[in-house]
């Protein structure tokens, strides 16, 4: 017969000084003696339980996206307002499914740190996915995120009566500049060129004159005369909204514009 290990001898006896340690104790000290000597383990238990009852309860009541739009550099607006009054408006029934507005997110154009970056691509991954619908945000931002071809062909989205009905408020991109710049092997689709304000407000301007442009496609509508959108933003900020192009609910999101300007 083999010799047990010593490491096993010593786990042995280990084991029965604490049998022999709780033999005799009441039930509250022998709870203060488990606790004393497992709670680490208990702890990581009790933790690991809840985040897989967690996991398999958003497993069983995931409900789809019915709309989820980002509202970029806005002040003071609740999302769980703006989702609540836009689902009343779009009659959408929340039971089933569910409605997401972000308002929390800030991004600085003209000082691109490292969060900004990763704001930036986190906008990127959800479009990618096909999971967001909206963007609203200030001019300057829409003007890179559009040339970086986010937003979809208005043209495509809404009818001839929407169109016309915003006419005035519609902003370009020249699709003519953007695909040479596509065309150079050199351009890279992500750099920020900062601007003055004067060269700001002269940008914005020429985003209104399709006019001016050779292959002129809308991709945007300000929401100047946004009553709700203009509260949230600075005066000179001319907000912007747009469609993103992979989006899936091209209903909803008509149905956003109509909403914001109400």
């Amino acid at each position: 017969m083999s010799e047990k290990p010593q490491s096993w001898s010593v786990t042995a006896e280990i084991r029965a000084e604490q049998k022999a340690a709780i033999k005799d104790m009441s039930r509250k000290e022998k709870l203060a003696y488990f606790w004393e000597y497992y709670k680490i383990h208990t702890i990581t238990i009790l933790i690991s339980a809840v985040i897989l009852i967690s996991i398999i309860y958003n497993m069983a009541t995931s409900k789809d996206y019915a709309f989820y739009a980002v509202i970029l550099n806005s002040y003071g607006l609740s999302r769980e307002t703006l989702a609540d009054d836009f689902s009343t408006f779009a009659e959408i029934d929340t039971d089933r499914v569910l409605v997401y507005i972000e308002t929390e997110t800030h991004l600085n154009i003209d000082d691109f740190s490292p969060f900004d970056m990763a704001t930036v691509q986190r906008i990127m991954a959800t479009i990618a996915a096909g999971q967001l619908d909206a963007i609203v945000t200030d001019a300057s931002s829409f003007i890179y995120f559009s040339d970086a071809e986010f937003f979809g062909d208005l043209r495509l989205i809404l009818s001839a009566e929407e169109l016309k009905r915003h006419e005035n408020r519609l902003f370009y991109i020249d699709q003519d500049v953007i695909d040479k710049k596509n065309a150079n092997p050199n351009f890279d689709n992500i750099e920020i060129i900062i601007k003055t304000p004067e060269e700001k407000i002269q940008e914005i301007k020429l985003r209104r004159q399709p006019e001016n442009m050779i292959n002129p496609v809308p991709v945007g509508i300000f929401m100047t005369e946004s009553q709700l959108i203009q509260s949230a933003f600075f005066g000179n900020d001319f907000p912007v909204l747009g469609i993103i192009g992979t989006s899936r609910q091209h209903e909803n999101a008509r149905m956003f514009v109509d909403f914001l300007l109400k």
